[in-house]
């Protein structure tokens, strides 16, 4: 039965998540920058509010679900395997607190909803700016995480050693990418999104088939 929870989890969680980022009207426009005030507060208040309400509860759901499977996975490699795996628990904390980041980005969201919908554009590029900052922060931890977890899994081999190593190398990309554009690159934020859209397309198509995986081992 957990390994049939895990298996969804890990189906469900990633799913709901990139479907509503995508969904997020500031995020629909394909090489358009997300962190720009003016472009967002322009998409927002042009957007229905029943659609951005959606997208922040998929959010919120899919990131709570998305941890909760990747806590059982790992809870799993771990008990499984018989030497206990450092990485496991790193790895694991990693996205713990990249996951709060993002809930926290989620809640930023909301907040600059309100300001666009009562007019109060001031406020609502305050938050936009301190949104992207969680987000930027949020996608570092989130890659060595996974960068981590996913060799610690590879080398034990319980789920599929390729797949594994798909995940770590994501999560490498992903650190490579926020960093390199930061340092390097001025206004990265529309360079950020088609870079980084295809990496985490790719880390939510693997970590599916990991859980179509376990749960099939049902």
């Amino acid at each position: 039965m957990v390994k049939k929870y895990t298996g969804l989890m890990l189906i469900i969680g990633p799913l709901l998540v990139i479907i509503g980022y995508m969904l997020q009207p500031q995020n629909q426009a394909f090489g358009e920058d997300p962190t720009d005030a003016d472009f967002v507060i322009g998409k927002l208040a042009s957007a229905s509010s029943t659609l951005l309400d959606i997208t922040t509860l998929m959010l919120t759901v899919g990131i709570a679900t998305f941890i909760a499977g990747i806590y059982l996975a790992n809870l799993r490699q771990t008990n499984e395997n018989k030497e206990q795996d450092p990485r496991t628990s790193w790895g694991m904390m990693g996205l713990f607190i990249a996951f709060i980041g993002y809930m926290s980005a989620t809640a930023v969201q909301v907040a600059i909803n309100g300001a666009v919908d009562t007019g109060n554009n001031m406020a609502a590029e305050t938050f936009i700016g301190l949104g992207s900052a969680i987000l930027g922060t949020s996608d570092i931890v989130f890659g060595i995480g996974l960068a981590v977890l996913g060799s610690a899994w590879a080398d034990v081999g319980i789920y599929n050693k390729r797949l594994c190593q798909v995940l770590s190398i994501a999560g490498i990309l992903i650190v490579l990418v926020r960093v390199l554009l930061g340092l390097f690159v001025d206004d990265s934020g529309a360079l950020m999104a088609s870079i980084g859209s295809p990496i985490y397309i790719i880390t939510t198509l693997v970590t599916v088939v990991i859980g179509i995986q376990i749960l099939r081992e049902e």
